[in-house]
């Protein structure tokens, strides 16, 4: 917790947090798993899914950051890149070879198609030039909030070759679309949209970033916080007599009379 005259930061128990709530500021719950891994990147809200404000090895919202093809992790593409040699049909990609994962690490991945088309869908788009004084070009997706994410419009590599930078953006998502294409945003002036293409291009990637939560995680709320967390169940048990337990993540319970075939009660 923070001191709200002097600052400084201290740890405390619950119930000697009650004793002090006026001066103090809550600033995490040790153990708490209901904020995103972010592995020191930023995001903004939009939706309900977090987006990073840049690109995978970019330095700025306005830098174009490095390239890759689908499934090929960490490998930034290159002049002599062939094609890309991943065949995978996971959806979502598989950690191991998402390339947002591999190089941003945290709870960070590349984007599913449902997310892509949701961001196109709740946001108004606008083609930008020389954005903020940048003298890059690209697309802004504004929600209702005012929440604002840019895209640099960074082109892309096929088969050695550049091209359309500044003009057209293309990133990559995570959904497969059979074996040798995936889903991409992609954006110009006046359009954008989801499609598929070609897992030999070198694309952009902007990731997203999901809560650290595991399924068995135990969903909890605190009276005296007045404050919902989800922890590990064994963090839970060192707190569970100042947490009450509302729910488990990925797990649903429902009387035996309610069970299906192929249920579990356990």
């Amino acid at each position: 917790m923070t001191n709200k005259e002097y600052g400084g930061e201290i740890v405390v128990s619950p119930e000697e947090y009650n004793k002090v709530k006026d001066k103090f500021d809550v600033v995490e719950i040790v153990g708490d798993k209901s904020k995103p891994d972010t592995n020191g990147h930023d995001y903004v809200e939009i939706g309900g899914i977090k987006w990073a404000t840049m690109n995978v090895g970019a330095s700025s919202e306005t830098d174009y950051g490095n390239y890759y093809q689908y499934g090929k992790g960490a490998a930034q593409y290159a002049a002599t890149s062939g094609d890309s040699n991943y065949g995978g049909t996971e959806d979502p990609l598989d950690s191991s070879v998402d390339t947002a994962s591999q190089v941003w690490g945290g709870s960070w991945h590349m984007p599913t198609r449902a997310q892509m088309q949701e961001l196109t869908a709740n946001t108004t788009y606008q083609w930008v030039t020389n954005y903020k004084g940048s003298g890059i070009n690209g697309g802004t997706f504004t929600a209702t909030n005012g929440a604002v994410l840019f895209f640099p419009a960074a082109g892309y590599w096929y088969n050695g070759s550049q091209y359309d930078v500044g003009n057209y953006g293309y990133y990559w998502g995570s959904s497969p679309d059979g074996s040798s294409s995936a889903c991409f945003l992609y954006f110009y002036d006046g359009y954008e949209d989801v499609d598929d293409g070609s897992r030999k291009n070198g694309f952009s990637v902007r990731p997203v970033v999901d809560n650290a939560t595991q399924k068995g995680d135990v969903i909890c709320h605190n009276d005296i916080l007045n404050q919902d967390a989800i922890f590990s169940q064994e963090d839970w048990l060192r707190l569970d007599d100042t947490w009450t337990a509302t729910g488990f993540v990925g797990i649903e319970t429902y009387s035996e009379d309610d069970a299906e075939d192929g249920d579990f009660i356990i």
